[in-house]
């Protein structure tokens, strides 16, 4: 999926949290401390997100999306 960021648009935000929750959901092979702060990143974005904020969600999630190794 190609993760480029679209500042206006807020269904690439709530995709990639979607893409995001699959990707832990499949059970991503990194420390215990880096999927906790990955999650924190997720949930930041997702309250960015529903305050409309989509561009901030967008880059939160890409971090937590990075840090777990998904695509």
């Amino acid at each position: 999926m190609d993760r480029t960021r679209d500042e206006g648009c807020g269904l690439y935000s709530s995709t990639f949290l979607t893409s995001f929750d699959k990707a832990v959901a499949a059970g991503p092979e990194i420390a215990a401390d880096d999927l906790s702060h990955a999650i924190e990143l997720r949930n930041e974005a997702e309250t960015l997100h529903n305050a409309g904020d989509h561009g901030a969600s967008i880059e939160k999630i890409n971090e937590a999306l990075d840090l777990i190794g998904a695509e």
